[in-house]
């Protein structure tokens, strides 16, 4: 689903129409302001996986701090353009593919489109995790921690493996970002 640019007002409107609004991938509106991706309209939306389009460092603090904890509320995994790059996903109708920029560097995540949503208690069972790792400092990062935008595009790389295959490797989860 793309939200484009709807404030909170339109969100309801458009929850209040009766329409089935579920969707696997949620384009947040409004840059990931604080004034869209109210709760009601999440709750309806209910995606696994997020995309917000906002520039770095942008004059409006977008995305807002109160958006991304909602995120995290939900346990839905986001991919952010001021972090990532372009975001691409793509769908053959079960599943998708999700591909970002990263300089140069290309990093892909699938996910299975038919795999149950993440609901507030941030349960993501039945869908892949995906995780940014510094392989420099063996410390792994949720996409929209906001250390991933600090790391040396040489030593990161985003993976799918599951946290506790991570922690196998070697990785330690980043402060921030443990459960």
């Amino acid at each position: 689903m793309m939200a484009g640019d709807a404030e909170a007002k339109v969100e309801a409107d458009i929850c209040a129409n009766g329409l089935e609004l579920s969707a696997d991938a949620l384009k947040l509106g409004h840059h990931g302001s604080s004034t869209s991706t109210t709760e009601e309209f999440l709750k309806a939306v209910n995606p696994s996986y997020a995309v917000i389009s906002c520039g770095k460092d942008n004059d409006y603090g977008h995305p807002h701090r109160e958006t991304m904890e909602l995120m995290k509320a939900y346990g839905i995994t986001v991919y952010r353009t001021d972090e990532m790059g372009t975001v691409t996903v793509t769908t053959d109708g079960k599943s998708l593919t999700w591909e970002t920029e990263r300089q140069g560097e290309t990093a892909k995540a699938s996910g299975n489109a038919s795999a149950e949503t993440a609901g507030p208690a941030g349960d993501m069972a039945g869908a892949e995790e995906t995780y940014v790792v510094n392989r420099n400092t063996k410390v792994f990062h949720r996409p929209d921690c906001s250390s991933v935008g600090k790391m040396k595009p040489e030593n990161r790389e985003t993976v799918t493996d599951g946290r506790e295959d991570l922690i196998g490797q070697g990785y330690s989860p980043c402060g921030s970002c443990k459960p």
